[in-house]
């Protein structure tokens, strides 16, 4: 075997490889070099691209802020007897300043969203104004202090309902549990929990607003995905404990490791998927996000509402719609089934012409895959709801973290790819705009490589989202570009 040495050969050019020829040809068809007896050398692999330090930096402050936030959550209120408390519930309670996470903020988020959807002055607005945008993040900070104000007013008033014989609490006299958890109920106690949980989400928002500038993508994110994390495993330990008591079997956690192992390769797959619909749509599946599944939850929660409440024969309702049996499922269906177009109309609406244009082919088989995701995920979370009974261990949870961790994971890439901060072109807040504009700039520079960062999670979120914002960057892998300021 003889091989052609010339680098500058048009095959090898075309192909990356040298020709090659069988013995007695002397010359290179394609530019006439002599050839090497031999078999060609191993193509070099080409030298590693060392992690940049500011990568490095950014990942480590990110990966600190995650643990740190997530463990403050455990730091106790100062007013509560956790010894009593434990002695009731059989574990610790978390009632402290940082009790309440990011969750407040999310709330908050949501609200602004809507009110900036509903005001007609801002609608229009709201989806590419970055001054608008900056002023909304500044409203939902101070409206979600309100919320974890509100929240943390609700728990000292739970707490207050376990101590034995009390019934000043507005959920009523428990009564029977023994102990006083709350040594000193009463308003003062109230204020001054809820007080703490509304500077612990204060303290949250600023870590938030430093990641943003100083971490791996969006602070938000991050601290959502520590948080789904924790949940999560939590859920997967006390599931260790029922099998440690002889009250499930390994053979049943093993099943239900498998189905969990399948509903994340299957989420990951399809919103690891090129983010398009049929027909060219720059629409991402599902076209509802969780918003379906989001309204068969809230309503399937009013019984456990009611019961709070000590409204007569509620109990009876409870035990009938116990989340993963089948009353609960009956009810779940029919609601994403109907919720589905609904939902998808509601996210789309800019977008309406679709439905009776030459597209509504393709629009139609859209939306119907979207209700077959929504009854999958129905039937999935009740398997998972009944398998693992605990907060936390339903698919939702799950499936956040595979769409956070997507989302994460696309962030360092890039960053790796380029080795610097990767250029930003363009922010968005619609889901449908951000998809339609990086289809334009893979069609207009081809051999450019533009990333969509945030999709996965917007997918389920769509614009009710706005704390992970969806970026399109470009990653050229040119080492020697600057990071913006």
């Amino acid at each position: 075997m003889a091989h052609c040495t010339n680098l500058d050969c048009r095959h090898r050019q075309r192909t990356g490889k040298p020709a090659e020829y069988q013995p007695g040809t002397t010359h290179c068809a394609d530019c006439g070099a002599p050839l090497e007896a031999g078999e060609p050398p191993p193509p070099a692999r080409p030298p590693k691209v060392p992690w940049p330090a500011s990568l490095l930096r950014r990942l480590a402050l990110t990966l600190g802020a995650m643990v740190a936030v997530t463990a403050l959550g455990w730091l106790p209120n100062p007013l509560v007897d956790h010894q009593a408390a434990h002695s009731f519930l059989g574990s610790g309670v978390q009632a402290g300043p940082f009790c309440l996470g990011v969750r407040p903020l999310v709330v908050a988020f949501v609200l602004v969203e809507l009110g900036a959807l509903i005001l007609p002055f801002t609608r229009q607005r709201r989806r590419q104004d970055p001054d608008l945008r900056r002023r909304l993040w500044i409203i939902a900070v101070v409206l979600g202090m309100g919320v974890a104000w509100f929240q943390g007013l609700s728990l000292a008033f739970a707490l207050e309902n376990m101590n034995y014989g009390y019934s000043g609490g507005w959920m009523g006299d428990y009564g029977g549990w023994g102990g006083d958890v709350v040594p000193n109920p009463g308003w003062m106690f109230r204020l001054a929990t809820a007080t703490m949980c509304a500077a612990g989400v204060t303290a949250v928002a600023a870590i938030v607003h430093w990641l943003d500038h100083r971490g791996l993508g969006p602070g938000m994110a991050a601290l959502l995905l520590a948080d789904a994390v924790a949940l999560m495993a939590g859920g997967v330990l006390r599931q260790g404990r029922l099998i440690a008591l002889g009250e499930s079997t390994l053979f049943f956690a093993l099943l239900t490791l498998l189905f969990l192992a399948a509903l994340l390769i299957g989420t990951h797959w399809l919103l690891g998927r090129e983010p398009r619909g049929g027909g060219g749509l720059p629409a991402a599946l599902p076209t509802t996000g969780l918003l379906p599944y989001e309204w068969a939850i809230t309503l399937l929660l009013v019984p456990t509402t009611l019961a709070s409440f000590g409204v007569g024969g509620s109990d009876a309702l409870l035990e009938l719609f116990l989340p993963g049996r089948g009353p609960w499922i009956a009810v779940a269906i029919p609601v994403v089934l109907v919720g589905t177009p609904v939902a998808s109309l509601f996210f789309y609406w800019r977008r309406r012409r679709w439905w009776s244009g030459p597209q509504s082919g393709a629009w139609l088989r859209l939306v119907v895959a979207s209700a077959v995701l929504m009854v999958a995920l129905v039937l999935a979370d009740a398997f998972l709801l009944r398998a693992m009974p605990f907060a936390g261990a339903g698919a939702l949870g799950w499936i956040t973290i595979v769409a956070l961790g997507g989302d994460a994971w696309d962030e360092l890439r890039a960053w790796r790819k380029q080795g610097s901060e990767p250029v930003e072109l363009a922010r968005h807040q619609d889901l449908a705009d951000a998809i339609e504009q990086l289809r334009e700039l893979r069609e207009a520079e081809p051999q450019a490589r533009f990333v969509l960062t945030g999709r996965r999670f917007r997918a389920l979120t769509y614009f009710f989202g706005p704390y992970v914002p969806l970026r399109i960057v470009r990653v050229d892998g040119d080492h020697t570009l600057k990071s913006k300021p």
